[in-house]
């Protein structure tokens, strides 16, 4: 082959590459059980993502995925009484973010 075969092979090669990564980049994919917040240069916008696939500006926008279903959170403590006997306690909490 010949050099100039060679050269517009590799720039076909690089544009194409580049392609796929514009491409790549934009979309994307929300889970179950999470919600997006779009994100454009630092500023948060208004409005959310809900799970599915969605477009976004590649390179400029990012999507920060919150985990939004029902999470457990429990605390053993103790404690004395006013005549010094032992309380142990198991606080147990449910919560979840809000989707809005």
């Amino acid at each position: 082959m010949s050099k100039k075969m060679i050269r517009n092979l590799s720039i076909v090669a690089i544009i194409v590459l580049l392609a796929v990564l514009v491409v790549a980049n934009s979309f994307t994919i929300v889970d179950a059980g999470h919600t997006g917040v779009v994100v454009t240069l630092g500023k948060v916008n208004e409005g959310v993502l809900q799970e599915g696939l969605h477009l976004k500006a590649p390179f400029v926008q990012k999507v920060v995925k919150i985990d939004n279903r029902i999470v457990k959170l429990e605390v053993d403590t103790e404690a004395f009484s006013k005549d010094l006997q032992t309380v142990a306690t198991t606080l147990a909490i449910n919560y979840r973010v809000d989707t809005s």
